[in-house]
């Protein structure tokens, strides 16, 4: 072979190399799995534009079942109890992120103003498993609604009680909404695993902070 047929047989095999080597890097960047406070900053921004279907499909599966709640159900309650109380904080802020559990959770905050500049903050957690991030459905949405609506546009500093206070304010006024939709409880996460908790159970405890006879 004249040599140089072969020094140029050699230099396409090098490049047809460098071009698989090159494909076979970008696949794997793309599969490379997301870290888990990227997912929640994901998820946090689908929260933050009101987009209801990515949040549920990020719900964990008990969660769903205890509330017998379809996707259909899960957009009817956002767009009813949440989008009127959220909805006007559409300037959106960049997001901040943590790391949380020793890296099994991701926590994410954007901050949103609305026209008179007054902000809210969504906030989102998610932690990994075995089949995606998951976050706590109704904690993430209806809580901070009930917040937003209860405690910060009242100009209550917020604290664990003044929460605690604000979050049954906003059950009672939507309790029979929540009964019509047979939302029955919320899902909770904590070092000790997830667990569902029924409004029964979690009224109790909100009681104790209410000043005697009410």
């Amino acid at each position: 072979m004249h040599p140089a047929l072969a020094s140029r047989r050699r230099t396409l095999v090098v490049c047809w190399a460098l071009a698989l080597l090159a494909v076979s890097l970008l696949v794997a960047v793309m599969h490379r799995p997301r870290s888990i406070t990227a997912e929640a900053e994901r998820l946090d921004s689908a929260f933050a534009r009101g987009d209801a279907d990515r949040l549920y499909y990020a719900a964990a599966q008990e969660e769903l079942e205890k509330n017998h709640l379809t996707r259909d159900k899960f957009r009817e309650l956002f767009q009813t109890l949440v989008w009127p109380r959220l909805g006007r904080f559409r300037h959106l802020r960049a997001p901040l992120t943590e790391t949380l559990m020793n890296g099994s959770e991701g926590a994410a905050y954007i901050t949103g103003d609305d026209d008179a500049g007054n902000s809210h903050e969504f906030a989102l957690c998610a932690w990994a498993s075995d089949v995606g991030p998951k976050v706590e459905l109704m904690i993430t949405t209806l809580y901070s609604a009930w917040i937003e609506e209860y405690a910060v546009r009242r100009g209550i500093k917020l604290d664990g009680k003044s929460i605690r206070t604000a979050v049954f304010a906003g059950y009672e006024a939507d309790r029979k909404e929540l009964e019509r939709l047979g939302i029955v409880g919320v899902l909770t996460v904590n070092s000790s695993g997830a667990k569902f908790v029924p409004w029964t159970e979690l009224e109790s405890g909100w009681r104790k902070d209410l000043p005697e006879g009410q």
